[in-house]
């Protein structure tokens, strides 16, 4: 959950291997491992949004290292995220609540043609739909 709503909803062991939303994924880089070596951890960037105001588009837009123009004026509706995510395949064949869901702008084909950055895939992914290698990880935003 972000700011009050799912952005991401699905089996755990595929969302911790090769998480669909961005939120998720910083989530998941700033934790240690519990076993092997140390290593530096690195939050979320910027800061959650105030809910006493209205928020347009998707609230994790001004800490997403991936937003692009429909973020910020368009809300992401939760639904199957898009093919290169391994098991998410099969989820995006099944409307039963077990199914994996996403709200991201990103996993739209008609807004993101090109297919989903690198960082989204765990490194799974190959050439998005229109035929283009994923996009290399996003830079922190400052």
């Amino acid at each position: 959950m972000y700011a009050g709503e799912i952005v991401e909803y699905g089996p755990s062991v595929q969302m911790g291997t090769a998480p669909a939303h961005p939120y998720t994924a910083g989530l998941l880089h700033s934790f240690p491992e519990l076993l092997g070596e140390r290593q530096s951890l690195h939050g979320v960037p910027g800061s959650p949004p105030d809910l006493r105001q209205p928020i347009r588009g998707c609230a994790f837009t001004p800490r997403c290292g991936f937003a692009f123009e429909p973020c910020s004026s368009v809300h992401p509706a939760l639904g199957p995220p898009a093919p290169g995510l391994g098991a998410a395949e099969s989820a995006r064949r099944r409307d039963s609540p077990a199914g994996w869901r996403v709200a991201c702008h990103l996993h739209n084909p008609e807004l993101r043609p090109e297919g989903l950055p690198a960082a989204l895939t765990g490194g799974l992914a190959g050439p998005g739909p229109a035929g283009r290698e994923p996009d290399p990880p996003a830079k922190e935003n400052p």
